[in-house]
């Protein structure tokens, strides 16, 4: 492949999302011109007989052209577009692929929508297009799955296909997206086989509070599925509390980490804290109440707590002509950016390039060099900033700043066993 530089975005060049009646090639959402947007669509499957590679690169390639004509696009504003010299779609070659082929789901909650919860199931051959994208080496290079919907334990077909895929694509990052109201063992013992991770919200503190956003009253029932699966491999699990309306109140944050304290086996997960992403900007409660999640999680003991990316740069829109009053509120819980000149960033992906380019962090800190797992990013750059093994933590003493969407656990494993001091990683927030 020859390489021209253009505006394009990794999911763009690597990902599809696979719809229960559209093909996707994104889950990334923005706000552009007062507008919520992305979800971007590459195919309606019901216009064509049979999704095909060949039409998932057609549309992609279009895209990108339409794009970098300077057509107005679903894409147009997104933050995630950049100019660079990426490879042009001579062949499709997926990394990465999330299955959210129906919506069935026993929840309801108020900050989803019936795209996910709606009933709906696949229009077209899921399996007979997995299939031929195995047999025609699209897959060959898919290091992360992911499996959504709805919610997948709904499905009847879900254990097989994941089965089938875990075994032929063998993906580094297999990761299940289930509400935890379902306890199923053979899910429990791909966890124990470290073979998957699964992700699973909670999003209150309290039975009341979980029936409002949730639509159920299974609050103590994925709590206590949430324990079981645990007992099989609590490192592979995380807990996500996603702030809305009517969730976020102090007593309702002192209430969840009260839960989460009762039960000490699931403290060993991680916990990701997230915010509705209907709304555009933070108020300073929601801002109050997610560093206060993180602080009374930490407090606990919760070996890892990280705020994703829907968050963060809301968080750093508010902070950022606060900073003084910020830090004397809360320096407890956020990095100060002024008392560190060098930082190792662990992580050279989309979420490390995001991180520099909006996080008030790195406007005073000044990465050393980038580390990644991928042999193919050592020895290049990210921004004119060397991308480096590991191993070359062990060189120096520099502290060292996760930078990833979810592998924490794993990245902290993987520190500890180089017997580098893991007190080097910065576990205050930074943003």
């Amino acid at each position: 492949m020859s390489n021209n530089n253009f505006y394009s975005c990794e999911d763009l060049q690597e990902s599809v999302f696979l719809g229960p009646d559209e093909i996707r090639t994104c889950c990334k959402r923005f706000f552009h011109e007062g507008e919520l947007r992305g979800d971007v669509v590459l195919l309606k499957t019901s216009d064509v007989e049979q999704p095909t590679a060949n039409l998932i690169l057609e549309a992609k390639n279009k895209l990108i052209e339409n794009i970098n004509k300077g057509i107005k696009t679903d894409c147009s504003g997104c933050p995630w577009l950049r100019k660079d010299s990426w490879d042009k779609l001579d062949k499709l070659v997926i990394k990465h692929i999330s299955f959210e082929t129906h919506s069935v789901c026993n929840l309801k909650c108020t900050y989803c929508s019936d795209k996910y919860y709606g009933g709906q199931k696949p229009n077209y051959s899921v399996k007979g297009l997995i299939e031929e994208l195995i047999e025609g080496d699209v897959l060959t290079d898919c290091d992360s799955v992911v499996w959504g919907g709805g919610e997948p334990l709904m499905d009847k077909a879900f254990i097989d296909l994941f089965q089938d895929v875990t075994k032929r694509i063998n993906p580094q990052h297999n990761n299940i997206f289930s509400n935890a109201v379902i306890f199923d063992q053979k899910i429990a013992e791909q966890l124990a086989a470290g073979n998957c991770t699964m992700v699973t919200s909670i999003d209150a503190g309290t039975p009341e509070t979980y029936n409002m956003v949730r639509g159920e009253k299974h609050f103590y029932t994925a709590l206590k599925n949430l324990e079981k699966y645990a007992e099989f491999g609590v490192g592979n699990l995380t807990l996500k509390y996603i702030l809305t309306d009517g969730n976020h109140s102090p007593e309702e944050v002192i209430s969840f980490c009260r839960e989460i304290d009762k039960r000490p086996i699931l403290k060993g997960a991680s916990f990701q804290i997230s915010s509705d992403f209907k709304h555009d900007a933070l108020a300073l409660e929601e801002v109050r109440s997610i560093l206060n999640m993180f602080q009374g999680l930490r407090l606990i003991g919760v070996r890892n707590v990280f705020i994703d990316d829907h968050v963060s740069p809301r968080i750093n829109k508010y902070i950022s002509s606060n900073l003084d009053l910020v830090m004397k509120e809360l320096g407890e819980v956020i990095a100060d950016p002024r008392a560190l000149d060098r930082v190792i960033v662990w992580g050279a992906g989309q979420y490390a390039r995001r991180a520099l380019e909006n996080s008030i962090f790195f406007r005073h800190a000044q990465v050393e060099f980038f580390v990644d797992s991928d042999p193919l990013k050592q020895g290049g750059d990210l921004d004119g900033v060397p991308i480096k093994s590991p191993l070359s933590i062990q060189e120096n003493s520099y502290p060292i700043y996760i930078a990833t969407s979810g592998f924490q656990t794993q990245i902290l494993d993987d520190i500890g066993r180089m017997n580098v001091d893991l007190s080097r990683v910065i576990k205050k927030l930074v943003i």
